[in-house]
C-alpha cells in the first residue's frame, strides 16, 4: 500500500472511461436541478478518487467546454456551466482532503472557509477593478431577467388571482429585489458554500465502499454526523440575537442611530445567526441521525425521512443543535451496540 492506495483491491480494468464520463454527466444533471446542485461535487469527487487528478481534470474540462459551447446558444446552459465550474473545484478539494486523510469535519470547515474568503476576495476585486459596480451589474441583470419573465408569463400570472398579481408586482420592481438579494448575499454565500461541502462530503462517505478499494481513509459518515459546535460559539449566537432583534425595538433607544443604521445592525445580527445556524444545523442533523438509529429506522424509509426533514424542517434541526450544546442528546440516544456507519 502506497500513497493511501489499496493496491490489493484496486482493479484498473473496472475503471473505464465511460464510467468516469457518467459520473461527470450526473454532476451536470445535479447542477441543473435546484437544491440538488449541492450534491454535484460528490460525483466529481468520487471521480477524482477513483481515476486520479489527470484523467478527472481532463474529462471535467471537456465537459466544461461543452457546457460553455451550449451556453452560447442556451442561456440556461451558461448558468449551469458556472455552477458546474464551482462543483468541479469543490469536488477536487474534497478528494484532496480524503487523499490526505483529513477528518470529514476538517474537509468541510477548512475548504468551506477558504472558498468563502476566496469568493469574497474575487467580488471585492471585481468591485475595485471593474467600471461597473456589483450593485449596478446585479440590478441590470435582474431588470433584464424580470422583464423577460413578465413579458412571457403575464397572461398566466393574471389568471392566477391574488398570488399571480403579487408575483407581477415583484417582477415589476426588479431593482428593489436586487438590492434585497445583495443585502443578504454574504449569508447566502456563506451558507451555500458550507452546506455544499457538507452535503457532498456526506454523499462521498456514504459511497465509501466504491472508492475505499483505491484509497485508505479511516473515517465514516458517522464521524461527520458527530460534528459539534464549540461551546464558546454560544456567545456569538447571543450577540447575533441581540443585534438581530435590536432593530425591531429601535423606538426604545430614541434617536441613537438612524433607521438605516438600525436596519444594518439587524442585518449584521441576523447574518451572524444565519451563519452560525448552518453549523448548528450540522450538529442537529447528527442528533437526528442518532434518533433514527435508536428507533432502528433504516433503508429507503430512512432516506426519505432524512430528505424530507432536511428540506422541510431544517430550522428545527438547527434549534436542536443549539440545545444539544447543553443537553447532549446523543448521550441518551446512542445505543450500546454500535450501528456502524449511517445507513
Amino acid at each position: 500500500m502506497t500513497n493511501g492506495r489499496n493496491d490489493k483491491f484496486f482493479k484498473v480494468s473496472e475503471l473505464t472511461l465511460g464510467r468516469l464520463v457518467f459520473l461527470f454527466v450526473q454532476a451536470v444533471i445535479a447542477c441543473i436541478i435546484p437544491f440538488v446542485a449541492v450534491f454535484a461535487p460528490a460525483f466529481i469527487s468520487i471521480g477524482f478518487l477513483l481515476y486520479g487528478r489527470q484523467r478527472s481534470f481532463s474529462v471535467g474540462l471537456i465537459v466544461l467546454v461543452a457546457l460553455g459551447a451550449l451556453g452560447v446558444r442556451f442561456n440556461l446552459m451558461g448558468q449551469v456551466a458556472m455552477i458546474y465550474t464551482l462543483a468541479l473545484i469543490f469536488g477536487w478539494a474534497i478528494s484532496e482532503g480524503v487523499t490526505k486523510r483529513w477528518s470529514p469535519s476538517r474537509i468541510v470547515i477548512q475548504n468551506g472557509g477558504f472558498f468563502v474568503v476566496l469568493i469574497a476576495f474575487g467580488v471585492f476585486a471585481f468591485e475595485m477593478l471593474s467600471s461597473t459596480s456589483i450593485v449596478t451589474y446585479v440590478e441590470n441583470y435582474t431588470t433584464t431577467l424580470f422583464s423577460e419573465l413578465l413579458e412571457k408569463n403575464r397572461a398566466v400570472l393574471e389568471s392566477q388571482g391574488e398570488q399571480g398579481l403579487l408575483m407581477i408586482d415583484q417582477l415589476s420592481a426588479p431593482k428593489e429585489t436586487a438590492r434585497e438579494v445583495l443585502r443578504w448575499s454574504p449569508l447566502y454565500l456563506f451558507a451555500t458554500v458550507f452546506i455544499t461541502f457538507w452535503a457532498s462530503m456526506f454523499i462521498v462517505l456514504k459511497n465509501a465502499l466504491v472508492w475505499k478499494t483505491v484509497h485508505i481513509y479511516p473515517y465514516l459518515s458517522k464521524d461527520l454526523a458527530n460534528f459539534k459546535v464549540p461551546y464558546n460559539a454560544v456567545w456569538v449566537l447571543i450577540v447575533g440575537l441581540v443585534l438581530g432583534v435590536a432593530g425591531s425595538y429601535q423606538e426604545y433607544f430614541g434617536e441613537m442611530f438612524t433607521t438605516a443604521a438600525w436596519d444594518n445592525i439587524s442585518l449584521v445580527g441576523f447574518t451572524l445567526l444565519g451563519g452560525l445556524g448552518v453549523f448548528y444545523f450540522f450538529q442537529g442533523f447528527g442528533v437526528y441521525i442518532a434518533l433514527l438509529n435508536r428507533m432502528r429506522v433504516f433503508g429507503f424509509f430512512r432516506n426519505m425521512l432524512v430528505l424530507m426533514t432536511v428540506y422541510m424542517a431544517w430550522q428545527v434541526l438547527a434549534v436542536v443543535g443549539v440545545f444539544d450544546t447543553w443537553i447532549n442528546f446523543r448521550k441518551f440516544l446512542n445505543k450500546k451496540n454500535d450501528e456502524g456507519d449511517i445507513k
